[in-house]
């Protein structure tokens, strides 16, 4: 791996040097404010350190390649009868009352379990998957599948797009990784809305990434208010509202987060949850939001846990595609497009 430091007056000038330097591919590996001393260390100036990287270490995106070998190394659902059937383990709570499982899924079926998928998501799942393997007619869950399975960020076409969820699911680090990566791109000019004026930290969190960006920050207290911020931003193409986490249990907080999505035409809205969250939560939180505009999922905390069961329920029960996942708080690398079929690689390449 090759690590360049760049020291610059801002987030464009490091964007041009780093790609003159390493290439497009180059990652970014951190930012931070410094001061340089500069004609005997009587001035001083503000900068910005940037470390980018470039070579093998960099963070591969799954492929359609990886997704074949994946759908390739499940058992070979022709292999055994169709009579051939056990109960679910019993060591995962498998109720008298489930369906039956063919011995030769079991094996998968009770790595899902330990993952923390129900017994009705894991079974859909399965025949899911049977159906591609055997070639046959898909079911209605195939089909509805087939919709979540590729990977979604967010559209080329989409100009406002807004993030709702709980406290602390880590939405404007989220925001700003994800802002950080399409400054980075070069293709897009971003701006940044904040309507979260409940914590004064999260307005500054965001002002600072703004300033090390480059790019325009509102501020909007009210939701009658937005169409005003977005006036001022007529020249960005892309531009991020990150919203007030609540306690989305309680209906005057959903009621008002759709204050706030229904104030100005948005293109998508994401959900941002916690994969380390309780299944119950999670699906409640989902529940709760399935009367708004909520197009995608994204998960955060994904290196905080070791199962992702929860995940692959939520996306099937409530048939949104999950699009980005989070591995932790540097910015912008953190942060990787996702899919239903790389939760469930996941969940086939773990521990169960």
């Amino acid at each position: 791996m090759m690590v360049r430091r760049y020291v610059v007056k801002d987030m464009p000038e490091a964007v041009t040097r780093i790609r003159q330097d390493l290439g497009r591919d180059a990652v970014i590996l951190s930012t931070k404010r410094v001061t340089v001393k500069k004609w005997l260390g009587f001035w001083r100036s503000k900068r910005i350190e940037v470390v980018a990287a470039i070579g093998d270490d960099v963070p591969l995106r799954a492929t359609a390649q990886q997704v074949q070998r994946l759908m390739q190394s499940v058992p070979d659902f022709r292999a055994r009868p169709q009579d051939e059937r056990m109960s679910p383990p019993a060591e995962h709570g498998g109720s008298r009352h489930a369906e039956a499982v063919e011995a030769h899924l079991e094996p998968l079926y009770r790595r899902l379990l330990w993952h923390g998928m129900s017994e009705e998501g894991a079974r859909r799942l399965l025949e899911v998957m049977r159906a591609r393997q055997g070639n046959r007619p898909e079911s209605d869950a195939a089909d509805m599948l087939a919709g979540l399975a590729e990977p979604q960020p967010i559209s080329p076409q989409s100009r406002l797009v807004a993030f709702v969820g709980p406290t602390g699911v880590g939405k404007t680090t989220t925001v700003a990784k994800l802002a950080a990566l399409h400054v980075l791109s070069g293709e897009r000019k971003v701006g940044l809305i904040t309507t979260d004026t409940y914590r004064i930290a999260a307005v500054e969190q965001l002002r600072t990434y703004a300033d090390i960006l480059g790019v325009p920050l509102a501020v909007v207290y009210r939701p009658e208010d937005l169409p005003s911020a977005l006036a001022q931003m007529d020249d960005r193409d892309l531009i991020f509202i990150d919203t007030a986490g609540r306690n989305y249990h309680l209906d005057a907080y959903i009621r008002e987060a759709e204050a706030w999505l229904r104030a100005v035409p948005i293109d998508e809205t994401f959900l941002v949850l916690a994969a380390t969250g309780k299944p119950q939560d999670l699906d409640a939180v989902a529940r709760k939001f399935a009367a708004l505009p909520v197009d995608k999922f994204v998960f955060t905390k994904m290196d905080e846990t070791a199962t992702y069961g929860a995940i692959l329920d939520l996306v099937l029960n409530h048939r949104k595609p999950v699009s980005y996942i989070t591995t932790g708080q540097n910015v912008p690398d953190d942060i990787e497009v996702a899919s239903f079929e790389k939760i469930l690689k996941l969940i086939l390449e773990g521990a169960a």
